[in-house]
């Protein structure tokens, strides 16, 4: 190999090591447009996981997240689950709450959308909804570290409103 072209090639790869890695990828939106199959589940997950510090990509990703679960041929509880995610993921609390008050009605047994719905309940000052599904909670599963800690933090909570004297 010829002396000039050994050069060109460490001169090339030196340059290519010098380069940011980052230069290197794919914009978001470009894989959400053109790289993602149409899979409901899988665009939330992009937005979730990969569109962090991008927040029009994950706008879109979410957005479109919504538009494929219409036509989308999973299990309605399926939707709803992923519905819920989505308007989590937007700060649409109330939408997820009723969302996943959906979800309950269709399978009363989801402990983990119950957890969920209890713990937005909770931020969204909804005290007396958030205990009873905490309640719910520890009463299906009494030695569940977590949902017993939200379960305490919530009656906590309300026994500062009720008695703000003793605070």
């Amino acid at each position: 190999m010829p002396l000039n072209t050994l050069m060109a090639i460490r001169d090339d790869s030196t340059s290519r090591r010098s380069t940011p890695l980052n230069s290197y990828a794919v914009p978001q939106v470009k894989i959400l447009e053109s790289i993602l199959p149409d899979n409901p589940l899988l665009v939330y997950q992009f937005a979730k996981f990969w569109c962090q510090s991008d927040p029009q990509a994950k706008t879109m990703a979410l957005e479109k997240t919504l538009s494929l679960l219409k036509d989308s041929e999973l299990g309605e509880q399926e939707k709803l689950k992923i519905r819920s995610s989505v308007y989590v993921e937007r700060g649409e609390t109330e939408l997820a709450i009723e969302t996943m008050a959906a979800i309950l009605r269709g399978n009363p047994l989801e402990e983990e959308v119950r957890f969920q719905r209890a713990h937005l309940l909770f931020q969204a000052g909804r005290l007396q909804e958030a205990l009873e599904e905490a309640q719910n909670l520890v009463r299906s599963n009494r030695m569940h570290r977590g949902y017993n800690q939200l379960l305490k933090h919530i009656e906590s909570e309300i026994q500062k409103l009720e008695n703000p004297q003793s605070q």
